[in-house]
């Protein structure tokens, strides 16, 4: 039985893209065990094509996996409907791709509020100061108004953390998410995303090949051929 601290639980999940068995078949994970408390911090690395980023995308319901259950606040998604996995996906998660994903005709203040527009005017307004706190945190405070063509890709991927976190989500997926950071900003995203983790009991689960990074996690695995392994040697 799913307890109440037990925010996130993967048991025995496989995934093999085209058909099981024959010779084109791509293993890419095999029997995947993961347990990860509500707010808990969670690193995982390995090399790439190791499997890291579709463990991330089977729970965040993003993909589906061959075998196995993947339970969420003591529910399996699997057996969940379309629209429930959209709730979910909605509500609960916030992601943070190797890409920013931004809407280029929208600003960098807009993009960051995107999560909360289906919810109505007044949850827009009640997260605008939110917004512009957190986007002066990533040091994006003289850019909300400038739209993502001029901005960085440094500064993009900054703004879609600001999104990933505006909701106050109770998990974020993160999947290399300072790939095209420099050390000092990708430092002030890791401070933000433990920030909400210490204040708002955020679960952070984030794949990278940053050791540094990798090390403010509370507890690292190891994805290699598909097989996540607990500890990480780089520290």
């Amino acid at each position: 039985m799913q307890t109440e601290t037990m925010l996130v639980e993967l048991r025995s999940v496989s995934k093999t893209y085209g058909v099981p068995g024959t010779p084109s078949a791509v293993q890419a994970l095999r029997e995947v065990n993961l347990v990860v408390p509500a707010g808990g911090t969670v690193a995982i690395v390995g090399p790439s094509g190791s499997g890291k980023s579709t463990l991330l995308n089977i729970i965040g319901a993003l993909d589906e996996p061959t075998s196995g259950d993947v339970i969420v606040n003591g529910r399996d998604i699997l057996e969940q409907d379309e629209l429930a996995r959209d709730l979910y996906r909605g509500r609960l998660i916030g992601f943070v791709f190797q890409r920013h994903h931004l809407l280029p005709s929208l600003t960098a203040f807009e993009n960051a509020l995107l999560p909360v527009l289906p919810l109505g005017r007044a949850a827009v307004a009640a997260a605008e100061e939110r917004a512009a706190r957190m986007m002066s945190e990533m040091g994006l405070g003289n850019r909300l108004d400038a739209l993502p063509g001029a901005l960085s890709v440094g500064e993009c991927q900054r703004v879609a953390v600001v999104r990933a976190l505006i909701n106050r989500p109770r998990l974020v997926l993160a999947d290399e998410p300072t790939g095209a950071l420099d050390h000092a900003n990708a430092e002030a995203l890791v401070d933000l995303l433990r920030r909400a983790q210490a204040d708002e009991g955020v679960t952070v689960i984030m794949v990278t090949h940053a050791a540094a990074l990798a090390r403010r996690m509370a507890v690292k695995y190891t994805m290699e051929d598909g097989q996540l392994q607990p500890g990480y040697e780089g520290g």
